[in-house]
């Protein structure tokens, strides 16, 4: 008796105080579900915030939902005004973020949420913050190079993907096979997504379904093992795509966040790409974003199969770069940061933020022939 009146006055109190949206201020829990929701009613359209929205709070959400369950009332929250709905969209980002992504399905949530915000919100600090948390992903699981797609790419619609994941539920006993051409194996079925070309957005639907999946508590281990690899692997191209996409980003935040969280995944190889295009990039703030990545982790080192004299050459170039943005660049930020990273990868360089040092410095290197031959000043 006392249990069927406690769960009447959870009710009462999700219709009564819900409906005001006061519960968001008693919130003593946090559920990534909540913060998703919240996502998706501020992004109801690609580029632009919603103005007017059903938000909810943590326990309105968990109240809502047990509503919901029980046919009682309404389940779906009040719309109301969201004077500035991008602050809304970051405190819910960042959020969602500070969950355990042991949990695959939260991990696959704050995966597409970061992609989907990285590559369509129009607030830039909040794509800036995706895509950080898209680094730290990237490092989790070994994201590796950011890889873009080709420009004549053909992508699969939205009707094939869906069908791709039917398939993978038929072959779980969750549904049937929407195309009636036999059963398949969840082994085939997998390899069927994997074969599938698809864009981020496209990704971030693949992402939701197999987070769906893993979920169930239904799933033998074989199963599990399946589902979560083909995630890793969804999650691999979709954090992939979107970094390379951030780095033509129209923001330098956006651009310098993703230099740092593309070089972090990449590695030396993706910094010796990035230096060669330095002299294009504009923004003050991505060039010392550049160069702080230097200072941390040093020139690229010459891999294996790469021929020593043209490594010699092209860490000629790159110290010669260094040296030209540490005395002639107009901004003291890349000035300083230039040296910071001279100080750490130049041989008997002065350990000095003098501009005037490290131009004497290089004359004097090149004058013993040392690096690039005496008279060629910088090498400019």
């Amino acid at each position: 008796m006392l249990r069927n009146l406690a769960s009447l006055a959870l009710v009462s109190l999700a219709l009564g105080l819900g409906s005001c949206r006061a519960l968001k201020n008693f919130d003593l829990i946090e559920l990534a579900d909540a913060k998703v929701h919240n996502l998706e009613a501020l992004h109801p359209h690609e580029g632009r915030h919603a103005y007017v929205a059903g938000l909810v709070g943590d326990i309105e959400y968990l109240l809502r939902r047990g509503v919901k369950r029980t046919r009682v009332g309404r389940a779906d929250p009040d719309q109301g005004a969201v004077p500035v709905p991008e602050n809304e969209c970051l405190a819910n980002l960042v959020a969602l973020a500070r969950f355990d992504p042991a949990d695959e399905r939260v991990a696959a949530l704050q995966v597409l949420w970061s992609c989907r915000v990285a590559t369509e919100c129009p607030w830039a600090l909040s794509r800036e913050r995706a895509v950080r948390e898209l680094g730290a992903a990237a490092l989790r699981i070994g994201v590796g190079p950011p890889v873009g797609l080709a420009p004549e790419a053909t992508l699969d619609d939205a009707q094939t993907v869906g069908r791709a994941l039917a398939k993978v539920m038929a072959a779980l006993g969750d549904g049937e096979d929407v195309l009636d051409d036999g059963s398949l194996t969840l082994a085939e079925a997998c390899e069927g997504v994997r074969s599938l070309m698809f864009d981020v957005a496209g990704g971030r639907r693949v992402l939701f379904g197999l987070g769906q999946l893993l979920s169930d508590p239904r799933r033998t281990p074989t199963e599990d093992d399946a589902l979560r690899t083909l995630l890793g692997e969804v999650e691999v191209r979709c954090i992939g795509q979107t970094l390379a996409q951030a780095l033509g980003d129209e923001a330098p935040r956006v651009r310098a966040a993703a230099v740092e969280a593309s070089v972090r995944s990449g590695g030396p190889g993706v910094l010796a790409i990035i230096l060669g295009q330095l002299d294009r990039e504009s923004s003050d703030e991505v060039l010392a974003a550049a160069l702080r990545l230097v200072a941390a982790e040093g020139l690229p080192l010459r891999e294996e199969g790469i021929d020593p004299t043209d490594y010699a050459r092209a860490r000629e170039v790159w110290l010669s770069q260094l040296v030209r943005y540490a005395v002639e660049h107009p901004a003291g930020s890349v000035r300083v940061q230039a040296m910071l990273a001279l100080a750490v990868v130049a041989d008997s360089g002065p350990d000095s933020l003098r501009a005037e040092d490290w131009e004497d410095w290089w004359f004097a290197r090149s004058a013993v022939g040392e690096g690039a031959p005496a008279g060629e000043g910088l090498g400019w």
